[in-house]
């Protein structure tokens, strides 16, 4: 809540400005790796899955 109203009272001086710009940069930096992180594992897990569907399939048709 306090986060809410930290964006919406802010004053427009140009340092609280500047600091509030900073502020969303770097959080939105952080969203983006977090999201890239999370795409590259559903990437690698996909990516295991498919090969594990792969593998016991590969080993029916070869009769084990």
């Amino acid at each position: 809540m306090t986060f809410i109203l930290f964006i919406y009272c802010i004053p427009y001086s140009s340092l609280s400005l500047l600091l509030y710009m900073i502020f969303k940069t770097i959080l939105y930096q952080i969203i983006s790796f977090v999201n890239i992180s999370i795409m590259k594992m559903h990437i690698v897990i996909n990516n295991l899955f498919l090969f594990y569907l792969y593998l016991s399939n590969h080993n029916k048709l070869r009769g084990y």
